[in-house]
């Protein structure tokens, strides 16, 4: 039976997905207890658990590395407490590598300045990175660089991790129940949520639906500038050959990335066209949710193999096990949507997770619980701001395109 739903908070949360139980467990402790997260399905049920959850850190802008760190201190935080569940962090590190002078370049500023910010890098040569990933081919790279701290983990477990520090300082995470709406006053400030199981009575909300978010953004005056892209990979049989101990490999030349996973090798590609979807048609449960035809994006694979083909030769011989596909909320610009409405006074939004959002979702957690504890940050979220594009309609097609070449654009990890 789901717990009882409090008649008020101080915070309610909607969405029990990583973002929202990384707020939930940040406003813990930040010393907000009064904390509810509102989940329609089970917590980390949706896209969370579909994720491929690379903690990467060379990102174009020094606020995401900032946040991704703050993922790497919320972990320190939580496998340290004894009363924690179990939370296995694989920090094997991840190799990049490319071939293209415009990539190399970006890629080499990102590292360089990572580096200068604490994140340790550094170069490899060819027998080297054969040895640490016997499938990689680097050959055709003119630049291969190992960046030494990064880690992927399962997201359903952090999330899950979240969620129980979270219940330990007395938050409450009621599932099972849809936020019909944000109740709002005259002067439009939030004054509490309608439920399929009553009304919560607040002052503060944070919107963590991810890609559901826009439709109740939208009711309450927000459009959010994102949209539900779908986003894929694919997981091989186990192989010895592919699987095992070894870092992330991150390929962005082919537009891919790669880790172990269940003995074998989860890798992805960015298609040269990316699906999307109506965010009001976004099934609540994505069991047999598919973005239209070839469902496991069998096309979309044999459009990337000759780009993935020079670095993985064995692509061919690989035995394919599973096709792994769910939305991402993807933004207009590529970056998260974070931060205060003023137009909505109580409504703080964090969404928008552009495929990054496992690995910022330490730092997003903390930006908005000190937000609204008015606790200091060393970093500033202002850039992430959810109004930054001015008047938007979540719902023009125009606007989903937008998002959708994000996605195909996008060559970070």
């Amino acid at each position: 039976m789901s717990p009882t739903l409090p008649a008020s908070a101080r915070v309610a949360v909607i969405g029990g997905g990583v973002l929202g139980l990384s707020v939930a467990c940040h406003l813990i402790w930040a010393g907000i207890r009064d904390v509810v997260v509102i989940e329609r399905q089970t917590p980390a049920s949706g896209a969370t658990a579909r994720a491929a959850a690379l903690l990467t850190r060379a990102r174009p802008h020094a606020l995401e590395r900032a946040l991704v760190r703050a993922t790497y201190a919320a972990l320190d935080r939580l496998m340290a407490d004894p009363d924690a569940p179990a939370l296995d962090v694989h920090r094997v590190g991840a190799v990049h590598l490319s071939a293209d002078p415009a990539t190399v370049a970006a890629l080499t500023a990102r590292l360089q300045a990572g580096a200068r910010e604490g994140d340790p890098v550094r170069a490899l040569d060819e027998a080297t990175v054969r040895a640490l990933v016997p499938w990689l081919d680097p050959g055709p790279a003119d630049l291969i660089a190992l960046s030494q701290g990064d880690a992927y983990l399962d997201p359903y477990a952090l999330a899950q991790a979240y969620g129980a520090a979270a219940r330990r300082g007395g938050a409450r995470i009621i599932p099972d129940t849809e936020v019909l709406a944000v109740r709002r006053s005259r002067s439009g400030a939030v004054t509490g949520l309608e439920t399929s199981r009553g009304g919560i009575d607040c002052r503060t909300v944070v919107l963590s639906a991810g890609a559901w978010s826009s439709p109740l953004a939208a009711a309450a005056g927000l459009g959010l500038a994102q949209a539900p892209v779908r986003s894929l990979y694919w997981i091989t049989a186990p192989d010895p050959a592919l699987g095992g101990h070894h870092p992330l490999v991150v390929m962005p030349d082919a537009g891919a990335y790669a880790r172990p996973e269940l003995g074998g090798l989860l890798f992805g590609v960015r298609e040269a066209v990316s699906r999307v979807a109506d965010p009001r048609a976004l099934p609540s449960d994505l069991s047999g949710f598919s973005f239209g035809g070839d469902p496991d994006a069998w096309d979309d694979l044999l459009e990337a193999a000759p780009r993935l083909l020079p670095y993985w030769p064995g692509l061919p011989r690989a035995a394919l096990a599973h096709a792994i596909t769910g939305p991402s909320a993807y933004t207009a610009d590529g970056r998260f949507l974070v931060g205060p409405v003023a137009s909505v006074p109580g409504l703080v939004v964090a969404t928008g997770c552009c495929g990054a959002g496992i690995a910022a979702s330490g730092g997003i957690g903390q930006s908005v619980a000190a937000l609204i504890a008015g606790t200091p940050l060393s970093w500033d979220p202002a850039p992430l701001s959810p109004t930054r594009f001015g008047r938007v309609d979540p719902f023009d097609p125009a606007l989903w395109e937008t998002c959708a070449r994000v996605r195909a654009g996008k060559r970070t990890g």
